[in-house]
């Protein structure tokens, strides 16, 4: 059986994307006013169905142009955090973790889902007809996981497990949808998931849930100039209050609004994962390397 381990190989392809990065941003941009554009950063996975009608929503209630920046990958998006060539960004939850450990950025506002949702959990979960119906039980068995990033797919569950005990082979399936497909096809013996993706299934138990996990944040740079982030603060909450924000933030990761957020509301998470004897860069796409660069030679890691 293979133990669980949270650290992955890096991907020496990391060090391409910081030149990725350093060819996206060109040379030293000064500091945004209301001229210059503010710039948002985000991943693959938030990368807005109509980026020019959001980019125009945030910038009329932003005082000035907004410019939304889709990086290729969460590792690139990483390496842009270690400059100034972005203001702010809307990240899943660790990457903004790691973020704000490496770079000092902090969070100042937070997704909102369907129904005012502001977080949501993961499950482990069996077929009906399974024999096991504790965690216990699960040991030595196959466990269909999302990847290694995954929040509510792996991250959590495994630290369920780990409290409880169990130890699984664990089985990585790429997406939600994956999981539970290898579940009911019986080539795996449980899947962990968003608790949302299996409540309701009828041919399915909910072994257990993890703690909550908070919606992921906007958070932006460390020594952007308080009137811009106010700036992009208003803008963001005005979303959800017209019509066209309202459609041009409907593409957006199921996102319906923002919310103000103190940084504190993500320590939970944080110390979870520390309870555990990992460390955030375990759970950041190329993580260690970057902070290993940082550590060598800060402030390198992109274009200034």
């Amino acid at each position: 059986m293979n133990p669980i381990r949270l650290r992955a190989p890096v991907s020496m392809s990391l060090v391409s994307l910081i030149a990725v990065v350093a060819a996206l941003t060109g040379c030293h941009r000064g500091e945004p006013n209301g001229a210059s554009p503010l710039i948002v950063a985000v991943p693959p996975t938030h990368a807005p169905a109509d980026r020019a009608a959001l980019e125009r929503a945030l910038s009329e209630t932003a005082g000035g142009p907004v410019t939304i920046r889709v990086l290729p990958s969460q590792e690139a998006l990483i390496a842009l955090a270690g400059t100034k060539q972005a203001d702010a960004y809307l990240t899943p939850l660790f990457d903004y973790l790691f973020g704000a450990h490496e770079y000092g950025g902090h969070a100042v506002l937070q997704a909102v889902r369907a129904g005012g949702s502001r977080g949501y959990a993961g499950a482990i979960t069996v077929r009906k007809d399974s024999p096991i119906r504790d965690l216990a039980a699960l040991a030595g068995k196959r466990v269909a996981f999302v990847d290694r990033y995954s929040t509510s797919g792996f991250i959590l569950p495994v630290r369920t497990l780990t409290l409880a005990g169990t130890e699984v082979e664990p089985v990585f399936a790429g997406t939600p949808a994956a999981a539970v497909a290898e579940l009911r096809a019986g080539r795996v013996d449980a899947a962990a998931v968003r608790a949302n993706l299996v409540a309701d299934a009828p041919d399915l138990v909910v072994l257990a849930t993890t703690d909550p996990i908070p919606n992921e944040p906007v958070w932006i740079r460390a020594d952007l100039a308080p009137d811009a982030r106010d700036r992009l603060v208003r803008a963001f909450e005005a979303l959800s209050t017209t019509p066209q924000g309202r459609a041009a933030l409907a593409g957006v990761a199921d996102i319906v609004s923002f919310v103000p957020v103190e940084p504190e509301v993500f320590s939970a998470v944080h110390d979870a994962v520390e309870q555990t004897g990992k460390r955030v860069a375990d759970l950041v796409p190329g993580g260690w390397w970057v902070h290993h660069q940082n550590a060598v030679h800060p402030g390198d890691l992109g274009p200034y």
